[in-house]
């Protein structure tokens, strides 16, 4: 997250949670999980393209802005509260 709001290019492993920030050929690169030369490879990708990588950059940006301000993180968890809670 830190690295997309300073607009920094992401390569990162498809596990977990990343993918729903770091989104495939949008926000960032996603490389195989402890395969080495599937890293070797994203890595070489995002540096022989620079074009594509900082239009990445700026909409990893642009999606933190949109969707991970306090604001809608709030919105969120009143959502999760108003679910769960009886009113």
């Amino acid at each position: 997250m830190q690295a997309l709001a300073t607009q920094t290019p992401v390569v990162a492993s498809d596990v977990g949670g990343i993918p729903a920030i770091i989104r495939p050929g949008e926000t960032g690169r996603l490389c195989v999980p402890g395969d080495a030369a599937s890293l070797a490879a994203t890595l070489r990708e995002a540096l022989s393209d620079p074009a594509t990588t900082q239009a990445m950059c700026e909409r990893g940006r642009q999606l933190v802005e949109r969707e991970h301000t306090v604001e809608a993180m709030l919105d969120r968890l009143e959502g999760i509260y108003r679910q769960h809670l009886p009113t």
